[in-house]
């Protein structure tokens, strides 16, 4: 009797040992899982969200702010005569120029905020809770910021500009209202000579039905 209480108290030690691992298995797993989700939603060259999570993330801020009754506003950001910089100083200080930029918004934004970029020369910032005059200084500052880090270039430095268009949501706006009123915003910052921040209010979109 004693050899069976043994044997049973072997077993039942083994199945605690294989269940723990089991566990450790399932934990490291998920881990992994997330951390491939989170490299999948990264630009690689920025660090930045990419497209796929800015749309994503876009939609689900938007819900939340319908939801709470709260603000929420985009920023839409081109750097202005990029292609030149491409053509004059090559591809390779054209990244660069990507990476300081993406530097400057990371440093100036809230862990709550998604920056990103969704491509080429273009970023995008979504700013939860923060209206569109607040959202308006916030531009502002990448802007500043932008002009205060040049980058290094044989024979001196390049500076680089960039123009913002920042849009707020409105009742009943989708994303792709969100988006045209910042990507109108942008387009007259553009017009107007480039290297500059104009606003609208969201109120100025056609409320999707």
């Amino acid at each position: 009797m004693a050899v069976i209480v043994g044997v049973l108290a072997g077993v039942a030690a083994v199945a605690l040992l294989v269940a723990a691992d089991a566990r450790r298995r399932i934990g490291r797993l998920r881990a992994d899982l997330r951390s491939a989700q989170e490299l999948a939603d990264l630009d690689a060259l920025t660090g930045l969200g990419n497209r796929r999570a800015f749309h994503r993330i876009l939609v689900q801020e938007i819900a939340r702010s319908r939801r709470y009754d709260r603000p929420l506003t985009l920023l839409l950001i081109d750097l202005d005569d990029f292609k030149a910089v491409n053509d004059r100083h090559g591809h390779q200080l054209g990244d660069e120029v990507l990476r300081v930029f993406a530097k400057v918004i990371r440093d100036a934004v809230r862990a709550v905020d998604l920056p990103a970029r969704p491509g080429g020369e273009e970023f995008a910032v979504i700013l939860p809770g923060t209206d569109l005059e607040e959202a308006t200084v916030v531009a502002e500052r990448l802007r500043t910021g932008l002009m205060e880090s040049p980058v290094p270039v044989p024979g001196g430095q390049l500076h680089v500009t960039a123009s913002f268009g920042v849009a707020s949501y409105g009742g009943g706006m989708s994303a792709t209202d969100l988006f045209g009123v910042a990507d109108a915003a942008l387009y007259e910052a553009k017009a107007k000579g480039k290297d500059r921040v104009v606003a609208k209010s969201g109120a100025l979109a056609h409320p999707a039905s």
